[in-house]
């Protein structure tokens, strides 16, 4: 608990993202890569371990271990099969953040690790990798940060990281410079430099030997070690980068690969001996070497890039300027994903002409460029200065002596406008409200499966393997609140459209009511809230979305409920009322940040700190 009390801001971002990242893992999966993990974890499951390299695979040992177990818990069918085999790379992100937190914690302090944190968390360009596409590229970040971090702490750790995600995922070892730079500038004895190696080494030669099933052990070792290298000889394989100017699955050879090698072992080599003193130089070294690489070696990937993003966001806190290279570097990759999940999803469909991708090629290849030269100028920005330059436009924003008029609207005439505002709402949604007759838009499904749920056949409402009729569906993707809603309406007033559509159009009414209380509540403005509550009963969308059997309003209403309770501090009610937009439609979750924000303001525990 005491733990807890110390880092309860971080904690909060952690489960935010976690439950975003829970959220979003049922769609956007890239099928290919999806299908492959779940298929080898079948093979691991139906099969011995030493069994297994007899069917293809290019991956070394290290996530078979995790896909084995993987394929343990899924025997049990007790976690949904998608959300399963994505767990593993989103608690990688998890961790990873934590990890940011605590070395940002460490040499800026509180404020600038939770910026660090979130910037890293809620990044589209790093959960659309693990919790959309479902691939396993957090554990390079993970890893890579994990050997740096632990390099200070306990070598036995580092090295174990380093082999560990190395298995995993092989570009993991682009941070092996960056140890072994530190060990030359900390002088490391030679017994320490061989403990290290050695037993990192160790860790990797032992994890093949489960898997060992023909010849002799250093055979089968470097037969796996070199399908994985050689599996996609290219120059480019869908990644932006400098080989990609040239063409994308353009075949490379041995003088292309030592060319980008060397190119960027020297780029190393001079940034490494301009920036050895400066604080936390170890993660500008491993945001370089993750971007050059990612620009000039052959064979990358489109996700190869994700690895930048997490020395990166410890950089920026460092050095706000560094932003730039943040924004940029996410903006080209999330187009680079989206680019290649087309593709491979769409029978090589291209979503960009070959003019807009040399221009996102260029960007990439200025971005590293421009990271070379202001990391070795240590060209920096405090975070003072940017604070004080916000704060400036925000105090000067202040300063200006500007008001909205008070209007003082006596009480029974505020009672009168809101009872015509009120009355006008629920004409104008109750007016020929059973027009048309016939269900129309998405009452195919959502008014159609009420109506079933009233039939002899109500159990096909909850069974998605079911045919409907043609041109209708049985909707059981969204709860069911708002459909038992439309039941309830049909009880009352007869299988018909009027019977379905009459909740819809109490709630929209109910909505404006809750504008007009929720305005008045936090501005207490009276004029402010009839306004509102006005302008409300008068919106077209509100207005079509009251007079149809779907369930929009539902959500809408229990959301604004939910939150008026809580402003309220009545904690219980605000529960019941979330618990209802929830039981109306999912995206009720996304009035959580709302509530978190709530909680920070009635608490009295909002800072400008929180933000800067």
């Amino acid at each position: 608990m005491k733990y807890y009390n110390k880092n309860k801001e971080i904690m909060l971002i952690l489960f935010l993202s976690l439950i975003l990242r829970i959220l979003l893992s049922f769609f956007g999966s890239q099928h290919l890569d999806l299908g492959t993990f779940i298929a080898w974890a079948h093979i691991l499951q139906n099969n011995s371990l030493t069994a297994f390299y007899n069917s293809w695979s290019d991956y070394l040992p290290g996530y078979l271990y995790v896909l084995w177990l993987l394929g343990k818990i899924d025997l049990y069918n007790i976690i949904p099969q998608t959300l399963l085999y994505k767990l593993p790379s989103i608690l990688a992100d998890i961790t990873t953040g934590l990890f940011i937190y605590k070395i940002i914690n460490k040499s800026k302090g509180k404020t600038a690790a939770i910026v660090g944190a979130l910037i890293y968390m809620f990044n589209p360009a790093v959960f659309s990798n693990s919790s959309l596409w479902g691939q396993v590229d957090s554990f390079t970040a993970l890893t890579s940060i994990a050997t740096i971090y632990f390099l200070k702490e306990n070598i036995f750790l580092s090295a174990f990281f380093l082999s560990v995600g190395t298995l995993i995922k092989p570009l993991t070892a682009f941070s092996f410079p960056i140890v072994l730079f530190c060990m030359y500038k900390e002088k490391w004895r030679f017994s320490k430099i061989f403990s290290y190696i050695s037993a990192g080494f160790l860790i990797f030669i032992i994890s093949f030997v489960p898997f060992w099933n023909h010849g002799s052990f250093l055979n089968f070792f470097i037969e796996r070690l070199s399908i994985s290298a050689n599996q996609y000889p290219y120059m480019s394989v869908n990644a932006f980068n400098f080989w990609g100017m040239f063409g994308m699955w353009k075949p490379d050879n041995i003088v292309l690969q030592l060319l980008g090698y060397l190119s960027v072992l020297f780029a190393f080599f001079i940034l490494a001996k301009k920036i050895s003193k400066i604080e936390n130089f170890e993660y500008y070294l491993l945001s370089f070497v993750f971007a050059a690489s990612f620009i000039f070696f052959t064979r990358m990937h489109e996700r190869h890039l994700l690895a930048v993003f997490a020395p990166l966001a410890i950089v920026v806190a460092e050095n706000p300027l560094c932003i730039i290279f943040y924004f940029g570097f996410s903006v080209t990759y999330i187009l680079n994903l989206y680019y290649s999940y087309i593709w491979m999803a769409f029978d090589f469909k291209k979503v960009f002409s070959d003019f807009a991708i040399k221009l996102i090629e260029i960007m990439n290849i200025s971005l590293v460029i421009s990271m070379f030269w202001i990391f070795a100028r240590n060209i920096k920005v405090s975070w003072i200065i940017v604070r004080k330059k916000i704060l400036s436009k925000f105090n000067h924003l202040e300063s200006e002596d500007f008001a909205l008029p008070k209007i003082n609207i006596p009480t029974n005439i505020e009672k009168q406008i809101l009872a015509i505002i009120l009355l006008f709402a629920f004409l104008s949604r109750i007016f020929d409200l059973s027009q048309p007759t016939n269900m129309y838009f998405d009452e195919v499904y959502h008014a159609f499966t009420a109506r079933v749920i009233l039939s002899s056949e109500s159990n096909k409402a909850w069974e998605w393997w079911n045919t409907s009729p043609n041109g209708f569906a049985y909707e059981w993707t969204h709860p069911p609140l708002a459909k038992l809603g439309m039941v309830l309406g049909m009880l009352a007033l007869g299988q018909n459209s009027f019977g379905w559509r009459i909740p819809e159009a109490i709630l929209g009414v109910g909505i404006v009511y809750l504008i007009y209380l929720l305005t008045k509540t936090i501005f207490k403005d009276n004029a402010m809230a009839l306004i509102s509550a006005g302008v409300y009963s008068l919106d077209g969308l509100a207005l079509v979305m009251s007079r149809i059997g779907m369930n929009d309003n539902y959500i809408l209403f229990f959301s604004l409920l939910s939150v008026l309770f809580f402003i309220k501090n009545k904690d219980f009610l605000s529960s019941l009322s979330f618990g209802l937009a929830i039981a109306s439609k999912w995206s009720a979750v996304w009035s959580l940040p709302i509530l978190g924000v709530l909680w920070i303001w009635r608490n009295k525990k909002f800072k400008k700190s929180l933000l800067w």
